[in-house]
């Protein structure tokens, strides 16, 4: 009997962001899922590089992977991932901060930065597959008081939060107060 290489070939060369500045660009070609020895789940993106090679990309910093489940890229999309900056944090840990930019296929720019806020009227709910998790999403209206939240960002509290996301890194990331996520993530 011999070994099946096969069922472990890498497709593609990995992208690791080390040095502020440090970007990567393309075409996104399949979203996968790395899963680490702790049981930890992160997405991975391969993408089309615009330089012409493939590549694949591990979505673990959880900067990076809270702005793109926010995104929420699909196969064919453009994106742009830059790490910017690294931030010290308590017990000697590193965030690394990063620009997310996503452009749907033959589209403009979508990335959360760039959408404009929607009136909950002007926006019906809709339910939409999230390629992060392979379920839907079901936007609703908000729980806090009327007028406090718009709809979309009561939408990006519970996304975020279903994806296993804390109170805090909600709140840092859409510039809430924890209080206010944990409100509204019910």
């Amino acid at each position: 009997m011999s070994f099946n290489w096969n069922e472990h070939a890498v497709a593609a060369d990995f992208f690791k962001f080390e040095n502020p500045g440090d970007t990567i660009a393309g075409t996104i070609t399949a979203i996968t899922e790395q899963t680490w020895p702790d049981g930890k789940k992160d997405p991975q993106l391969h993408l089309a590089t615009d330089d012409g090679t493939e590549t694949a990309v591990t979505c673990g910093q959880i900067q990076l992977k809270t702005k793109l489940v926010a995104a929420a890229p699909n196969i064919g999309d453009h994106v742009k991932l830059t790490f910017t900056h690294s931030e010290s944090r308590a017990g000697g840990k590193t965030l690394k901060h990063f620009d997310v930019q996503v452009t749907p296929a033959g589209g403009a720019p979508a990335t959360p930065e760039q959408q404009p806020a929607q009136a909950p009227a002007q926006q019906p709910a809709q339910a939409q597959e999230d390629p992060w998790t392979g379920g839907t999403t079901q936007p609703s209206a908000p729980t806090a008081a009327p007028g406090s939240l718009p709809a979309e960002t009561v939408a990006q509290i519970k996304t975020l939060a279903s994806n296993g996301f804390t109170d805090d890194q909600i709140a840092d990331f859409l510039k809430i107060d924890a209080a206010t996520v944990a409100t509204n993530k019910a």
